[in-house]
């Protein structure tokens, strides 16, 4: 059975999706590509409020089979929309969180893309495992991602655990930086992972 979860119309926030329901079959390409559209489109104006900008096209939560690395990009542009949303509300740590996580689950994807799985035949997957694997198998070893990308995840971490274990609060430099580290991330890996879809 193909039950698709489908917002109509609705308005982007970090808390909820206000959607209708309806029977609708939608191929991943245009998904990934409207959401892309939507990401640009929110990039290019970062003081305007994220709720002010209404999707122009269906995003579909689907119980239909999808490819382990689809999914995880899926959630990492679901994060990176989370992000962009955070920053734009002024709440910058969870913004950063929400950075790091998005370049987390695409890092999974790409991973996931190149055959590698978790450790031990384990389903989880572990964040310094993550981190190793992508920069010494796919940046270094297979050459499949260019170096810039080497300290991003390592980078995020360390935002990361500032923002959510540190006495310490994110300013809007270190969410913006973050946001834009992770959207760069997030295209490297989305044109090798899905090249139709860019």
């Amino acid at each position: 059975m193909e039950y698709l979860y489908t917002p109509r119309y609705c308005y982007i926030s970090p808390l909820c999706f206000t959607a209708q329901r309806r029977l609708q079959v939608h191929d991943r390409r245009s998904q990934l590509e409207c959401l892309t559209n939507w990401l640009e489109f929110f990039w290019q104006h970062p003081t305007r409020r994220a709720n002010h900008y209404p999707l122009s096209c269906s995003l579909a939560y689907t119980q239909m089979a999808m490819s382990e690395p689809s999914v995880y990009l899926a959630k990492a542009e679901e994060s990176l929309v989370g992000a962009a949303g955070e920053l734009a509300h002024g709440r910058y740590n969870n913004s950063v969180n929400r950075a790091y996580y998005a370049c987390f689950q695409a890092a999974i994807a790409a991973l996931q893309h190149a055959s590698i799985r978790p450790r031990g035949g384990h389903s989880g997957w572990a964040h310094a495992y993550v981190q190793a694997e992508f920069v010494g198998r796919l940046i270094h070893q297979r050459k499949l991602y260019p170096e810039r990308l080497r300290q991003v995840l390592a980078r995020h971490l360390t935002l990361r655990h500032l923002a959510d274990y540190a006495p310490e609060m994110m300013t809007y430099l270190h969410a913006s930086r973050a946001v834009q580290r992770a959207h760069d991330f997030l295209a490297v890996i989305r044109a090798e992972v899905t090249p139709h879809a860019c």
